[in-house]
């Protein structure tokens, strides 16, 4: 649109999101170990590659005994591909919003 107006425009990638390969040890030690409360979910793919990585080491059985704690509806939606304890939603697709929501997780469960 800028451009048919007049303007001088080009595209420059700012940035890149590169999906890990693998989960990171001390996250696939928490879900081994029964450590981990839940998983703070970013991003539809984010979700997705989560999900993706914890069943490529045979720990998404274990998905099923902590929380999804989701930045947004389509987060949520995505990571319903997974059996979790429970899935919830922030109720604004905000990093504070997300943070209190897991205080509030965490405050149900003590």
């Amino acid at each position: 649109a800028l451009a048919r107006a007049g303007f001088a425009c080009r595209r420059l990638p700012l940035y890149e999101a590169v999906a890990a390969d693998a989960l990171p040890e001390a996250a696939a030690d928490a879900l081994r170990g029964g450590a981990a409360d839940g998983a703070a979910l970013f991003s539809p793919r984010g979700a997705e590659v989560f999900i993706r990585l914890a069943r490529a080491a045979g720990l998404a059985d274990r998905l099923a005994e902590v929380d999804a704690w989701c930045l947004s509806a389509a987060v949520a939606r995505a990571a319903g591909a997974a059996q979790w304890r429970r899935v919830a939603a922030a109720t604004r697709p905000r990093a504070d919003a997300l943070r209190d929501l897991i205080a509030a997780a965490r405050r149900c469960a003590s």
